[in-house]
């Protein structure tokens, strides 16, 4: 099936042979019971498991050790053969076997038999889930394989040539290693002298450039493309008369001839805020009902009793600001930026945190601890501590704002203040006259925080200012109000506001004289 790709595979490098026949194979489909797909048996019949190839981040599972796993979960039962070992993920890679509901899955009851299948799906496991591996779509075993060596193999060739771009008229006169694979490409001629591979599946090794690097600039999150893709090759001349005429930028990964390899460092990224002390915790409930009347928000909240209950099961009170957000915050917006818990569903942990909040993708989590005014934070990885990020006060009065924006059931607008700098709210400044605390108590809840908020033209306007980024954050029922709130602070700064077209950011340009 894939027999001819994974001996060009091999001819890159060791030429370790497999001990593997076509009578172990037999053997062992008879003792399994099972029948193995053509690209597992190719594999096994083409690669030994101690080929070189196989001591980077991904190993090969010995052919002797090839055993079914039954694995159970609520909803779906599987039958799995791992053939592949991760380092880098602390996962095996599956072959399909079955798939197959269990009586707790109401929405479906079938069985998946990918023995019917000439090339199934591939599964891994991470935080105890079953996923199926997918690239652009599901990926089935003999795609899997193919991107999975080539990129091991590319990682591990002594001359590596990184190219941003490659122009199609370069990249379209290239054969591709395979129909269903065409992103790897060969350079002409037999035996191929390279070979050329997007940047996918595991990251480079520490000694490259990495591919792409995040970028945050006022607020924003860029994506720039490094190395575009990757060419292997066994010597460096094949690479160079690839490059000539060509006028592209080469960044050499490994060289052979003295090319200067690309060096990039990663720029830091700013440490997380963190508070330095405690203080008292205030009531919010003078902001929240500002903020309720302000957005119109209406409609059911969590009962005293659900809270009572809550705090009774909980053995405490919860703290009086989280309390507050609860007797607050429309249940029709507990599912907004992210999601809050409702007050039946709190637990504590074994920690001793309280979480209250999570992040829409599940990537973070936010929980209280008793006795503190902190606001802890935690990412969703294994055994990832909970640190401060705030203090709780002070944060809730952000999330709620925040949450009955993006919940999408009331008519709001939110935009950002175009060039912001955190002078503009000092005395003096030219916002600082057009904005004013809410309930006289925004600036106190704002201690030990990176948020502050304001209200303005007339009550019409919410403002968020985020010191860390700066940013400072609008939020009004019209575009119109923000766009005369922005106008004012332009006409100060003796600029010109221009409202956006459609969608956009907001810009502010010098007056002409006249």
């Amino acid at each position: 099936m894939i027999l001819t790709e994974l001996n060009i595979v091999k001819s890159f490098g060791s030429q370790l042979e497999s001990t593997v026949t076509p009578e172990d194979i037999a053997a062992k489909e008879k003792k399994l019971k099972i029948k193995l797909p053509e690209a597992l048996k190719d594999l096994y019949l083409t690669f030994h498991p101690e080929d070189p190839l196989f001591s980077g981040s991904c190993a090969l599972v010995p052919f002797e050790e090839l055993k079914l796993q039954r694995v159970r979960r609520v909803y779906w039962n599987y039958v799995l053969l791992p053939f592949a070992w991760c380092e880098e993920e602390q996962t095996y890679y599956y072959m399909g076997v079955e798939q197959k509901s269990t009586p707790k899955n109401r929405y479906c009851h079938e069985v998946n038999s990918y023995q019917e299948e000439t090339d199934p799906p591939v599964f891994f496991i991470r935080d105890k889930k079953v996923w199926q591996s997918n690239y652009s779509g599901a990926l089935p075993l003999s795609e899997f394989i193919l991107r999975w060596l080539f990129t091991q193999r590319l990682y591990s060739m002594p001359s590596v040539l990184g190219l941003k771009e490659l122009p199609n008229s370069v990249w379209d006169q290239l054969p591709c290693l395979n129909q269903r694979v065409k992103n790897i490409r060969l350079s002409p001629g037999t035996p191929p002298a390279f070979f050329i591979a997007p940047g996918f599946f595991w990251s480079p090794p520490a000694d490259f450039a990495p591919s792409t690097i995040c970028h945050y600039e006022e607020g924003h999150l860029d994506l720039e493309t490094l190395i575009g893709c990757r060419i292997g090759a066994r010597r460096d001349e094949p690479l160079e008369e690839l490059l000539e005429g060509t006028g592209l930028e080469p960044r050499w990964q490994r060289s052979q001839n003295g090319h200067e390899i690309f060096q990039y460092k990663v720029p830091e990224q700013p440490k997380p805020f963190r508070p330095q002390e405690e203080r008292p915790l205030l009531s919010i409930a003078p902001v929240l009902d500002f903020l309720c009347k302000f957005a119109g928000a209406e409609g059911p909240r969590a009962s005293e009793q659900s809270i009572a209950n809550a705090e009774a099961r909980l053995g405490g009170a919860l703290p009086l600001p989280l309390r507050e957000y609860y007797q607050y915050m429309p249940k029709a917006c507990y599912r907004g930026q992210n999601y809050l818990t409702p007050p039946g569903n709190l637990r504590l942990r074994k920690d001793g945190k309280i979480t209250f909040l999570s992040e829409n993708q599940l990537c973070c989590y936010w929980g209280i601890a008793r006795d503190s005014s902190f606001l802890f934070e935690r990412e969703n990885e294994d055994r990832a501590p909970w640190e401060p990020a705030g203090i709780l006060d002070g944060f809730l009065v952000w999330e709620f704002i925040l949450d009955l924006v993006c919940s999408g059931k009331l008519e709001l607008e939110m935009s950002a203040y175009p060039g912001f700098q955190l002078d503009m709210l000092e005395e003096g400044g030219v916002l600082r006259p057009l904005l004013s605390d809410i309930a006289g108590i925004t600036p106190q809840i704002a201690v030990g925080n990176f948020l502050q908020m304001y209200q303005g033209m007339d009550g019409r306007l919410v403002a968020v200012c985020e010191s860390e980024t700066p940013k400072l954050y609008l939020f009004a029922r019209e575009a119109q109000t923000i766009h005369q709130f922005c106008a004012l602070g332009a006409d100060s700064r003796n600029t010109e506001f221009r409202p956006p077209e459609g969608k956009g950011s907001f810009a502010c340009t010098p007056k002409t004289p006249g």
